[in-house]
């Protein structure tokens, strides 16, 4: 089924300017759509609409020990509460490694900025507030497929950045900066709501 997540802004990249009252659409595990909220719920009329009252971005990396849990699921979804969608390998032990991908965690072997894009892994996070990022308002990009909506940053998998500091002696984020001074209200890993702030 296809879902579109709108926000009071969302951006392509985390220090990128905002797309005031933007949305994605996904379908599946990838980004179909970014763009105004008119023009998506235009262009896919029959999506389920999740409208959140934050910023919404692409989900973050953690880099760093997994904050500690009872069991390896508890840490990978104490990440995934964090924003991030991501981890890098390096120092995870097999259980924790087979949580990461059985939670559809993707595995990083470092860092990489973090960007949303059409056809893209569908990786979002949505944040209370965002400071310290671009402050112009984007009205519009290349558009995909036809639809006018505008396709964001090309990639074909989700990219992640590097660390900017985080809890339990992990980091979160990227060198693009990174959400700073919000709490993470929703994450969507891999097309899969797995986390809402109640």
């Amino acid at each position: 089924m296809l879902t579109i997540h709108a926000a009071d802004s969302v951006r392509l990249t985390w220090d990128g300017a905002p797309l005031v009252e933007g949305a994605v659409a996904v379908s599946g595990d990838r980004v179909a759509a970014i763009g105004p909220l008119a023009e998506v719920r235009e262009a896919y009329p029959e999506a389920r609409v999740r409208q959140w009252a934050g910023v919404l971005g692409p989900g973050l990396a953690h880099h760093g020990p997994l904050p500690e849990a009872p069991s390896p699921r508890e840490r990978v979804h104490a990440v995934l509460k964090s924003g991030a969608t991501a981890v890098t390998g390096a120092g995870l032990d097999s259980e924790l490694r087979a949580a990461a991908v059985r939670g559809g965690v993707l595995l990083l072997a470092g860092p990489r900025t973090a960007v949303l894009a059409v056809d893209g892994r569908a990786d979002l996070a949505v944040f209370s507030a965002v400071s310290g990022a671009g402050t112009g308002a984007v009205s519009g990009a290349a558009s995909s497929a036809g639809t006018g909506v505008p396709s964001g940053a090309a990639s074909s998998e989700g990219s992640y950045g590097g660390p900017v500091g985080g809890p339990d002696g992990g980091s979160v984020g990227g060198p693009d900066g990174g959400p700073a001074g919000g709490e993470c209200l929703a994450t969507v890993c891999a097309g899969r709501l797995v986390h809402r702030r109640r």
